[in-house]
This record gives C-alpha cells, sequence and structure tokens, in this order.
C-alpha cells in the first residue's frame, strides 16, 4: 500500500462556467463530499489520509487549467511536503508551481540553490524563489479574511442532442432552473419540436458534444422566454438573458 498523508487545497478564483468540473474533480478525489452543491471559494479542502502524490501528481494538474488554487500535501517519512498552486494570471506566465514545503504549507528553500543563483545571477533570485507568484496568491488569500469562503453556484444547461444541426447547449443559473426549463419552457420546447434526438440537463457540457462533426452551440434563454403553460417563470430568470454566453 501507498504511504498516505494529509492533504489540503484552497481554491482561490474560479469562473463559474469552470466551477462544475472543479467541483467533481474535488468529489472525485474525496476532497469534498459528493452531496456537495457549490464550490466555495476561500474554503480549505481537506483529505486527511490520500495517497502520497494524489494532488501533487494528479489533481493539482487537473484541476490547473480551470481555475488558481493554493494546497500542499504533508512531509511523511521519508517524503518532503509537496506546495502546489496555480495562478490563471500568474506574472511569469506559468500556471502551475510545485515546491517542496514544511507541514504548514510553507515553501522550503533550498540553500544551494539560493548560493547559486547570488553567485550566478543575482538579480534573478526572486523569479527563482516565487516571490512574485507567492505575493499574488497571498493576495488572493487576504481577500477572504474578511468575507469569510465565498460560493459559487455552478452553472447547469439544457442539452439538446440533434440531428442535422449543431448540439445545442442552453445554460441556466442553477440546475432547479434547469429542471423547470425542460419541462415548461417554450423556447425549449419550440427547439425540441424542430430537429432534437435527446433532451436532458446537465451540469457540464460533455467535451465529445463539441468533437462531433455537428459541433456545439451554447446560448442564454431569450429575456421573454415564457411557461407552456402560463404560470410564472422562475425568478432566478430575470435578467438572465444579460449573462451573455461569455460571461464567467
Amino acid at each position: 500500500m501507498a504511504d498516505r498523508t494529509y492533504m489540503q487545497l484552497t481554491v482561490l478564483e474560479c469562473e463559474r462556467k469552470n466551477a462544475a468540473a472543479v467541483l467533481t474533480l474535488l468529489k472525485d478525489r474525496d476532497f469534498a463530499p459528493y452531496d456537495t452543491s457549490e464550490l466555495m471559494l476561500g474554503e480549505q479542502y481537506e483529505h486527511e489520509e490520500a495517497p502520497l502524490g494524489t494532488l501533487t501528481e494528479e489533481l493539482a494538474y487537473e484541476l490547473a487549467p480551470l481555475c488558481s488554487f493554493v494546497g500542499w500535501e504533508d512531509p511523511k517519512y521519508e517524503h518532503k511536503g509537496q506546495r502546489v498552486t496555480s495562478l490563471v494570471s500568474d506574472p511569469d506566465g506559468f500556471r502551475l508551481r510545485q515546491t517542496p514545503c514544511f507541514s504548514d504549507g510553507d515553501p522550503v528553500v533550498g540553500l544551494e540553490l539560493v548560493r547559486k543563483t547570488i553567485k550566478d545571477a543575482p538579480e534573478t533570485l526572486p523569479e527563482v524563489l516565487g516571490f512574485d507568484r507567492e505575493e499574488a496568491i497571498a493576495e488572493l488569500q487576504e481577500r477572504f479574511t474578511k468575507t469569510g469562503p465565498v460560493s459559487v453556484v455552478p452553472y447547469a444547461y439544457v442539452i439538446l442532442e440533434r440531428q442535422n444541426n449543431p448540439h445545442m447547449a442552453i445554460r441556466y443559473p442553477d440546475a432547479a432552473t434547469a429542471e423547470w426549463a425542460l419541462d415548461n419552457s417554450f423556447f425549449v420546447n419550440a427547439l425540441c419540436q424542430e430537429d432534437c434526438l435527446d433532451a436532458y440537463t446537465a451540469e457540464a457540457i460533455d467535451p465529445d458534444l463539441h468533437e462531433e462533426p455537428r459541433g456545439l452551440e451554447e446560448v442564454v434563454p431569450p429575456g421573454d422566454d415564457t411557461s407552456l403553460d402560463g404560470s410564472p417563470r422562475p425568478a432566478s430568470l430575470d435578467g438572465w438573458e444579460d449573462e451573455g454566453i461569455n460571461g464567467a
């Protein structure tokens, strides 16, 4: 059995369109309970006894394209602690960075590396030690000291798989609104009558739909969409057309 150790990870930035994917990865690696429905920025997600490398060799690489975060694996036996950070707007252009660390997550600075850098290229020492990166991470963490963790509710979609036209993903503010739209939206019903093989709700868009020859079109419902039965539509749709498909 592989050695195990305590691990923690805090998501610092995440566009709403990526929240479902990030949350799924955290659940799949047992960093978050499976009944979790919201991604919490600034909250510490933990795993008490995960196999070494779960965070630094697997989860970090899966999360790096999706969000900014800081996390680490505690030292265990002969294994050094490892700290990982991902920064969407990294000043050096590197999204993922990994360094040895102590059990509190503070990076371990190698004396030989410092000596060599000071001797050969002292002006690069801040870059070698990641000072700009750590300062940016600290600024993101500081945002949550007063507010506490901030909730990000993942988008939800009504997916229409179509025979002759591009598949369609209709974006909604939450799962309950998407379920309403699938059963009651005049807009969705009209599209289903045109060229629809299947219609269902989803928290994230299956990447395979983008790859198929027909491709996929992502839209938001129009502001004048109504209920098929004339009942009031959900208040969550008020102003939703202003969200735009390029919104975070």
